[in-house]
């Protein structure tokens, strides 16, 4: 039963990603149930014995990633969503995979970033005068659904759990 534990808590992991990552595409807000259903996955994956006993040194890297997230959300760099989703997935990321996770995560995001900069040259060049609002907002102030990219990260972790990558 502890193998189908823990394929359960994968999948209920990898849906949790799914709606995030779709709601900050769509509304630029991470629901907490899907940070919530993270942590509880987690804890079944544990407990199913999936961890060997690690989960102790799991929780603290998401303690230590949800602090310094409270102090970026605090300086207003991130959002409030994406700090409790980035830390969820750092659970399950845990010392080993939390490397992998940040640089999944920053190859993403610069993507998205380089994304929304295009978008927003292509309208300020190409769009009539007045015709978008949004092409007459700087660079620093152009929303990033950040979510994705924390999202494609956990993907890459969950993946590592069930044996898909090295």
């Amino acid at each position: 039963m502890a193998p189908e534990l823990a394929q359960l808590s994968l999948l209920a992991a990898a849906l949790a990603l799914v709606i995030a990552a779709g709601s900050d595409v769509r509304r630029y807000m991470i629901p907490d149930t899907c940070s919530l259903v993270l942590l509880g996955s987690f804890a079944v994956y544990a407990l199913s014995g999936a961890t060997q006993g690690a989960w102790p040194l799991h929780l603290a890297v998401a303690i230590l990633v949800f602090l310094v997230g409270i102090g970026v959300f605090a300086a207003g760099l991130a959002g409030g969503g994406d700090v409790k989703l980035f830390a969820a997935i750092a659970l399950w990321a845990g010392p080993d995979l939390l490397a992998g996770l940040m640089v999944v995560m920053s190859l993403v995001g610069g993507l998205l970033a380089m994304a929304v900069l295009s978008r927003s040259w292509l309208l300020r060049r190409f769009s009539p005068v007045n015709a978008d609002r949004r092409a007459e907002v700087s660079i620093a102030q152009q929303p990033i659904a950040y979510g994705v990219a924390i999202a494609v990260g956990g993907f890459f972790v969950l993946a590592r759990h069930a044996g898909l990558l090295g």
